[in-house]
């Protein structure tokens, strides 16, 4: 899916940049291994392209590609 200006715009903020208005909450999780500290991350769904964007702590907002990866 190509994502919307504000999708586009969003990606690459530090995580603490507020979710813009078309992203709906979808729920949270986490991601552990040894190689890494624990990240922690929000997950939204856009309801104007359908895109999913990933708000990590600490981190950035990234956008998630269609295999599950995210990508800045």
């Amino acid at each position: 899916m190509k994502p919307c200006d504000a999708c586009k715009a969003l990606a690459g903020k530090p995580s603490s940049a507020p979710p813009h208005g078309d992203l709906s909450a979808m729920g949270s999780d986490a991601r552990v291994s040894p190689a890494s500290p624990a990240e922690r991350y929000d997950e939204y769904r856009c309801t104007v392209c359908g895109n999913w964007m990933l708000r990590n702590t600490p981190g950035i907002w990234s956008l998630r590609n269609p295999s599950g990866a995210s990508a800045a």
